[in-house]
């Protein structure tokens, strides 16, 4: 019998603790198996199968990397198939749906629904479903992990920072509640470290500070289950140490650059705390509000709250004020190993503005949001409902929380290491390679 190499994804959904997976009812029109339920499946092409899982993903139900989280990935199933003489090698996956109203159906199925796993024998499948299924659920992640996913793949309002260190914490508390051996707590350490790495592509100081995580706790997984939670707390308040004194490392070196009036774009807590640690020598503040979310209030209300004098405009109003500052001090998601920058939409038109009228554009940021890959992550697709509630047909809202600045446009870096350029970026960036390749993302 000839292998037919296929995939089949499980789209998990996670409700008050309750866990459900989707089964989609295949229409006339497919070529095999028509009218059975089966999960997001498809052959596998010239993509590897990973990349076809995505592929099928967003062709059958129209969701995009940002709308899911990968959470295992299984043992290939293998399924003759006597009346096509074939043998089916199904390769299986599991994503959590961070969005799960955002799936709609193309021509390959006519129905779908979310089920319990215990239910899914009630169902005509596809053979051999539920083999495959188990290859991948449950996922070697801690429960309280799964919570978090949802919860940092769905914040409006926290920055990446802020992210890295709740997921870490989220992460230690986890494995110091969980009851299981070694093995199991290793297992799922780094399968939540994983997920977490994968859940805000546009964030990398999550994805780098799981990878730092696992790598430090890589000498500690082959003994016994308290060494590893003796190790993660130790490692968390080293941590908590580390990431205070390179704050205000940064704030020192920003010193040296901030000044008079300052522009700067919605929320960073980056900037915002070295603009008050500079408030003897920065007099005035224009903030851009940060449209959908207004997260510029935030930064406006901080600033203020510390005696600075703070001007709050329209996110396209930020770069007419660029001609009466010093200089555009803005933060990053991600900064690239080729020193691009992703942030805040709207933070590309403002740096194209401060090189046109020959101000400095700052970048703050510490060196955890440094990716190692040249490329900037994929950019995040929100909600559509946020920028236009109930548009008109034939309106199609694009709610991207970020653009990417060239880095080209930036002056340079500020860091905790120092105010640095593009070089000194690309160094750092190999740094995290190594741990990134132990996580596996």
């Amino acid at each position: 019998m000839k292998p037919v190499h296929v995939v089949t994804s499980f789209l998990l959904r996670r409700d008050a603790g309750t866990e459900k997976v989707l089964l989609l009812r295949r229409s006339d029109r497919v070529g095999s198996f028509p009218r059975r339920w089966a999960g997001v499946s498809g052959y596998i092409e010239e993509a590897p199968p990973l990349g076809q899982a995505m592929t099928e993903i967003r062709e059958e139900t129209g969701l995009i990397e940002s709308d899911v989280v990968l959470l295992n990935q299984g043992r290939s199933v293998r399924t003759p198939d006597p009346g096509s003489d074939c043998i089916w090698v199904v390769h299986p996956f599991l994503y959590l749906v961070v969005w799960p109203d955002r799936v709609r159906l193309d021509w390959e199925h006519t129905e779908s629904r979310w089920i319990k796993p215990s239910s899914l024998d009630r169902f005509d499948t596809v053979p051999n479903l539920r083999s495959a299924l188990e290859q991948v659920y449950p996922p070697p992640v801690f429960p309280g992990v799964l919570d978090f996913l949802l919860q940092a793949g769905r914040d409006r309002h926290s920055g990446a920072s802020e992210l890295a260190d709740a997921a870490r914490e989220t992460v230690v508390r986890s494995a110091c509640e969980h009851r299981a051996g070694p093995a199991e707590l290793s297992e799922n350490l780094v399968g939540s470290a994983r997920a977490i790495g994968r859940v805000r592509p546009s964030m990398t100081a999550m994805a780098n500070a799981m990878a730092r995580l696992v790598e430090e706790l890589s000498g500690s997984t082959r003994r016994d289950g308290a060494r590893i939670v003796q190790a993660a707390r130790k490692g968390r308040t080293r941590e908590a140490g580390a990431r205070h004194d390179a704050s205000a490392r940064l704030n020192a070196h920003a010193e040296r650059l901030l000044h008079g009036t300052v522009v700067t774009l919605s929320y960073s807590s980056t900037v915002a705390a070295a603009l008050v640690h500079c408030r003897e020598r920065v007099h005035r503040v224009v903030v851009g509000e940060g449209r959908p979310g207004f997260e510029g209030r935030k930064m406006a209300e901080r600033l203020t709250a510390q005696g600075i004098d703070v001007t709050l405009v329209t996110d396209a109003g930020a770069a007419s004020s660029i001609a009466r500052a010093d200089s555009v001090a803005v933060g990053a998601d991600t900064i690239t190993a080729t020193g691009d920058v992703v942030n805040k939409a709207g933070t590309y038109p403002l740096a194209l503005a401060a090189k046109d009228q020959k101000k400095p554009l700052y970048v703050l940021a510490d060196t955890l949001k440094i990716s190692p890959h040249r490329k900037p992550p994929q950019l995040e697709v929100m909600p559509p409902g946020e920028l236009w509630p109930g548009a008109p047909d034939g309106v199609t809202p694009d709610n991207r929380y970020f653009d990417v600045t060239p880095a080209r446009l930036a002056t340079a870096y500020v860091t905790e290491d120092g105010v640095v350029d593009r070089r000194w970026i690309a160094e750092k960036a190999r740094t995290f390679r190594r741990a990134r390749k132990l996580l596996g993302i």
